[in-house]
């Protein structure tokens, strides 16, 4: 299964909006969204993924004030939850979190329970395996803090990640 993953979108409609094509060439199947949408007006990034019929979770960032909003108008595309989702997909579990300590995320890894913990906040790309768990941080969408955008797709039938960039035009 392709599953694309996105963080820290922070309102960067025009940079999202070059991002997502990746997500339609890869033919995913599955996004997942590890918080700092920002606004609801995000959702007119995400419709051409939902029109496809890509099925989408989210959760909540330390920077999405709009919660309400959010949950009225992309809940409507989007299974969005504050903090953590936990997820079955094809057998495999997955923990999806904003931002947890390094030590907490380390631990839950050593759990064995999940077999993809994926998150952002950081604003950096990240894979990385522990044990049986892969930690997957797609970057930071958005392209704010270091000028390139980038999201990643998840093979989960070949354990591998790759991540897409596109130059920021600030």
């Amino acid at each position: 299964m392709k599953i694309g993953l996105i963080s820290d979108t922070h309102d960067n409609i025009p940079t999202c909006n070059k991002l997502i094509p990746h997500f339609l060439k890869e033919k995913i199947e599955v996004l997942i969204h590890c918080g700092d949408i920002i606004s609801p007006f995000m959702k007119r990034v995400f419709v051409p993924l939902y029109d496809m019929g890509v099925k989408m979770y989210g959760v909540f960032g330390n920077n999405d004030g709009e919660k309400s909003g959010l949950m009225e108008i992309l809940g409507t595309i989007m299974e969005l939850t504050p903090d953590f989702y936990e997820l079955e997909l094809e057998n495999k579990h997955f923990l999806i979190v904003h931002h947890l300590p390094e030590s907490l995320i380390q631990s839950l890894a050593a759990s064995k329970k999940f077999d993809y913990i994926i998150k952002g906040h950081l604003h950096e790309k990240r894979s990385e395996k522990v044990g049986k768990t892969r930690i997957i941080n797609p970057g930071e969408a958005c392209g704010y803090i270091s000028g390139t955008a980038s999201i990643a797709i998840l093979d989960t039938e070949l354990d591998s990640v790759e991540f897409y960039d596109v130059q920021v035009e600030m």
